[in-house]
């Protein structure tokens, strides 16, 4: 599945900005703002491992198939 199929959302009220998913994703995906909030950098390079969703302890972000329902950690 590519990165056109697939939206990674960040919740930045429950995010604490440990960057744990950004060190955790093995495509290098997820970047870090000025402020240190998580984003998705490179879409097109995600393999929808999830790992960035498995790690996160403050369940900030959510994977949303546009051929399936929503994967929310939330």
């Amino acid at each position: 599945m590519s990165g056109q199929d697939f939206i990674i959302e960040f919740n930045t009220a429950r995010c604490k900005k440990c960057g744990l998913c950004s060190h955790y994703c093995p495509q290098g995906v997820i970047a870090r703002d000025k402020q240190g909030y998580p984003y998705v950098s490179a879409p097109e390079k995600c393999k929808q491992c999830y790992l960035c969703y498995h790690r996160c302890p403050d369940f900030a972000l959510e994977v949303k198939d546009f051929d399936r329902e929503s994967v929310s950690a939330g």
